[in-house]
């Protein structure tokens, strides 16, 4: 069940969790002890040093309808809502979905 406590206390090898910004906002879809999700993590740092965005990991672990929704998933990346990308992906695949978001506009 969710708490509602700080990004940093539910994930504390994520770093400090959630990023405050004017950009669009990211939500990761993770789980412990998952490599691919520490690897997201990584690329999605690394984006956010070019293009800012407001970054909120949650672990699928603490609400049934995201254990559903991604349990087989992850890790998974929601852009303002839509998610984009799955699984295994590049930095480049995280600056295009940030790009396309950009030139659309806010929902």
């Amino acid at each position: 069940m969710w708490t509602g406590a700080p990004s940093a206390l539910r994930f504390p090898h994520m770093g400090s969790g959630a990023s405050v910004c004017d950009g669009p906002v990211i939500v990761l879809y993770t789980r412990p002890q998952c490599p691919l999700c520490d690897e997201a993590r990584e690329l999605l740092d690394e984006a956010a040093a070019v293009a800012p965005f407001r970054l909120e990991p949650r672990n699928i672990l603490e609400r049934d309808e995201w254990f559903a929704a991604f349990r087989y998933r992850v890790p998974v990346v929601e852009l303002d809502g839509v998610v984009r990308l799955e699984l295994r992906f590049s930095l480049e695949d995280v600056h295009a979905a940030l790009s396309s978001t950009a030139k659309r506009g806010p929902p």
